[in-house]
């Protein structure tokens, strides 16, 4: 739970990819997050094959969850890592040959 962001907030924008990235990074200096977070799972598993992860991928999470899936990569490196990206489909953007559509 972070308390000191808010979705469409002015002071603390939650939106911003660059957001998510940087709390990751503050995070993971002050908390091992996969030794808080992943490690006490996997270490049930009788044979670990592969990982599941759901994310944001248009907000702040999706930078989080960038960076989360590359320290993963890094210490599970023989192990599948799924990725199912979740985006708010009023934020994309879609671009045609003709003309720049912007769907908010």
């Amino acid at each position: 739970q972070l308390n000191e962001y808010e979705l469409n907030s002015q002071v603390m924008p939650f939106e911003d990819w660059n957001v998510g990235e940087d709390l990751f990074s503050d995070l993971d200096k002050e908390h091992d997050l996969l030794d808080r977070d992943v490690r006490p799972f996997a270490e049930e598993c009788d044979q670990l094959r592969a990982i599941q992860l759901f994310a944001g991928s248009d907000d702040a999470w999706g930078g989080f969850s960038a960076q989360y899936i590359d320290r993963l990569r890094d210490e599970y490196g023989k192990k599948s890592i799924w990725i199912w990206a979740i985006e708010d489909g009023t934020r994309v953007q879609r671009v045609s040959s003709n003309a720049h559509f912007n769907y908010e």
